[in-house]
């Protein structure tokens, strides 16, 4: 279907005015996004999402049938496959005018169409998942496609310039050149392969929906996560998840685009407008970064907002850029020795190499010290938030190692770089180097920031503390206020270590702030002492806040029963969301939650059985695999990281105040 696809361009789709759109008509020709290749511009396609949609439905499905779910046959299996890549667009549309949803209004459609074939085969569809399950799944597909494409390209640009080279200079690339392209290739391929899928974690990641489908067999449910994966045609998922993967996978996928960006730069004459698409991929990076700092809690919709604008756009910018650079190759016949200002990328005994271990160093502790308190809380329940309204519930050791995984991926990213090996004698120019080191760093910003957001919220449900001294002053007006203060000048401090991405000039500055950053941190989980009271987590506060949504997360579990009863999905959803809201109006009255009541009194779609058994469950039947969850990446991401940093990990940190 090539050259059938319009780009994705979410300002000129859902959001603004038709007036303000007249005022400014989309000139097609003056428009980047329509100068990107078909392939590329099939990858973000709105075909693509939402075949891609069906693809994961279908996947996840399958392997719930091959685990033996009761309720799915191979007649329904059949069924849903015939139609997977039929999709009624306008009934669709009409279903999300409707729902204000779009994951529902698609999934609807999608089950229609599978009913029409064979009734009752579509209730199994989406089983235990939430929009995640579909949208985050594919969105992971569609980067690791777009960046094949990237690869091709920088391979072809790196023949080109050999041969533009050779013709001219009788000689094979400079050194100079050929590093800085085969850096960026080595960037993009990383990325590739550390991409993982979000696969089937449920709604806020702690995969109860699914231990409820299982019947509480965790390895059924382990089983699930690895097969769905595969299937999508990753090794394994990510480790750890809130509703979302982590966001800061966004950034460095983004980073590496910026890498590439600036590659391109270094070979090629750019036009002003190409120039200008250099410098709209690094700041989609620097966004994206933003973005990953400031996902509270499980997750917020504005990363998904923000997203449908920043992955597809510089995607279509270097997709542009590497389809003009193979004809404007540019070599200065006076830089062919190569850039005596600088040296093979992070040298043993430069000074960026020795900051980035130290970096390293420190990223290792604050990982391993947020753990410790992980491993504590691990199985203390707390309410789970998406958009910051109560969601399924996790525990507070579960949220802290969400934390600490952003951390360990920053980590990953910086220990890549310290491996990273060019051939001898080549060079890496100073602009790139001084980009990829920023990139590093901003991973770094990005994890302090994400945890300074979520311990201030923590703190001002009153269920955290950071350290507070015996002595300290919280407000110089209001004797009993507690601050944030570590917390809030991490956010401050991450806030200008990511506006500085890219800026040579200020690297030195960059060093300093994260470094400063992760001694916050280390700050931030110290322990008592007889100056100051530690880090601590107020267990009866955290109980208390939960117990007021309790009946909600009790309203869920009853729609699993009957799901697995043989209950439509989509049907029990609904009833359960009308009785929640009417729950809801209630509590806005200054009444107690009355969600489980409300759907005791009706008896129109559960059991009694059902309702007694719901009735007697208490907060830790509802935070699913979460302290599994801790105990698994304590074995799998933490040990490791306590193994290669032994030496290290007893760094105290220096905050003055």
């Amino acid at each position: 279907m090539a050259g059938t696809y319009s780009p994705i361009n979410v300002l000129y789709g859902r959001y603004p005015s038709k007036q303000m759109k007249g005022l400014f008509p989309l000139d097609e020709e003056e428009n980047f996004r329509f100068k990107a290749s078909d392939a590329m511009k099939e990858v973000w396609s709105d075909e693509a999402k939402y075949l891609g949609w069906r693809h994961v439905w279908v996947a996840h499905l399958e392997t719930l049938f091959e685990l033996g779910l009761p309720g799915i046959t191979a007649e329904d299996l059949e069924a849903v496959r015939k139609v997977e890549k039929v999709i009624d667009y306008r009934r669709a549309a009409e279903l999300e005018r409707q729902m204000k949803h779009d994951t529902n209004a698609y999934l609807a459609e999608f089950k229609e169409q599978v009913e029409r074939l064979r009734p009752g085969a579509s209730a199994k569809i989406h089983a235990g998942g939430t929009s995640c399950l579909v949208t985050d799944n594919q969105e992971i597909m569609a980067m690791s496609r777009g960046l094949r494409l990237v690869y091709q390209k920088l391979e072809n640009l790196y023949v080109a310039v050999n041969e533009r080279f050779g013709k001219k200079m009788g000689k094979r690339i400079s050194p100079i050149v050929s590093s800085d392209i085969e850096l960026a290739q080595d960037e993009v391929y990383h990325r590739m392969e550390a991409l993982r899928s979000r696969s089937a974690k449920g709604t806020t990641g702690t995969q109860a929906s699914y231990l409820a489908l299982f019947g509480g067999d965790h390895a059924q449910v382990l089983t699930l996560d690895d097969r769905l994966s595969r299937r999508l045609g990753y090794p394994e998922s990510y480790a750890l998840t809130g509703q979302t993967y982590p966001r800061i996978v966004d950034l460095q996928v983004l980073a590496s685009l910026a890498t590439v960006a600036e590659a391109v730069k270094g070979v090629a004459l750019l036009e002003n407008e190409q120039l200008d698409l250099v410098r709209r991929v690094k700041d989609i990076a620097r966004s994206a970064a933003t973005m990953a700092s400031v996902q509270w809690m499980e997750r917020t919709l504005d990363d998904s907002s923000e997203r449908r604008l920043l992955l597809p756009e510089a995607f279509y910018a270097i997709d542009v850029l590497l389809d003009a650079a193979p004809e404007n190759i540019y070599l200065d016949p006076n830089s062919i020795v190569g850039d005596t200002r600088t040296g093979p990328v992070l040298q043993k005994g430069t000074v960026e190499r020795s900051a980035l271990e130290l970096i390293a160093q420190k990223t290792a502790a604050v990982i391993t010290r947020m753990h410790d308190h992980a491993e504590r809380y691990k199985d203390l329940p707390c309410a789970g938030y998406t958009h910051y309204q109560v969601a399924q519930a996790t525990t507070w050791g579960k949220r802290l190692d969400l934390l600490a995984y952003q951390y360990a991926l920053a980590l990953d990213e910086v220990e890549h770089a310290l491996k990273l090996r060019i051939p001898a004698g080549t060079v890496v120019s100073s602009a790139l180097k001084t980009q990829y080191i920023g990139s590093l760093l901003m991973g770094i910003a990005a994890s302090s920031a994400k945890a300074g957001h979520d311990l201030r919220l923590g703190q001002h449900d009153l269920e955290i503390n950071e350290p507070f001294g015996k002595k300290q002053v919280g407000s110089s007006a209001m004797p009993f206020k507690k601050n944030p203060m570590k917390a809030e000048r991490t956010c401050g401090l991450a806030r200008s270590l990511i506006g500085l991405y890219a800026h040579g000039a200020e690297q030195d500055y960059a060093f300093l702030a994260a470094d400063s950053l992760l001694e916050l941190g280390l700050s931030i989980f110290s322990g008592d002492t007889d100056e100051q009271t530690g880090f601590t987590i107020h267990t009866e506060m955290v109980k208390q806040n939960l117990a007021r949504y309790l009946p909600f997360l009790k309203a869920e579990e009853l729609m699993m029963m009957a799901i697995n009863r043989g209950v439509d999905g989509r049907a029990v959803h609904e009833y359960v969301r009308e009785v929640s809201m009417t729950a809801w109006e209630m509590m806005k009255k200054g009444k107690p939650n009355q969600a489980l009541e409300l759907l005791a009194d009706t008896k129109a779609m559960f059991l009694p059985q059902e309702i007694d058994r719901v009735r007697a469950m208490t907060a830790s039947d509802f935070v699913g695999r979460s302290a599994q969850q801790v105990k698994e990446f304590g074995t799998n991401v933490v040990a490791p990281i306590r193994e290669r940093y032994e030496d290290s990990l007893g760094i105290r940190d220096g905050v003055q105040v």
